[in-house]
C-alpha cells in the first residue's frame, strides 16, 4: 500500500508503514510549537 501524503503545516509527512511514527512525531512537535507561540509554559 503506498503512503498516505499529508501536509502539515505546508510541510509534506508521509504516512504509512514507517512514517506513522514520523508523523505522530511531526504533530506533537507541532503542538508544542503552537502552544510556544501563545506563550503557554
Amino acid at each position: 500500500m503506498a503512503p498516505l501524503r499529508v501536509e502539515v503545516e505546508g510541510i509534506p509527512k508521509f504516512t504509512g508503514q514507517m512514517g506513522v511514527q514520523h508523523g505522530s512525531s511531526a504533530v506533537k512537535i507541532t503542538e508544542i510549537f503552537e502552544n510556544t507561540k501563545r506563550g503557554d509554559k
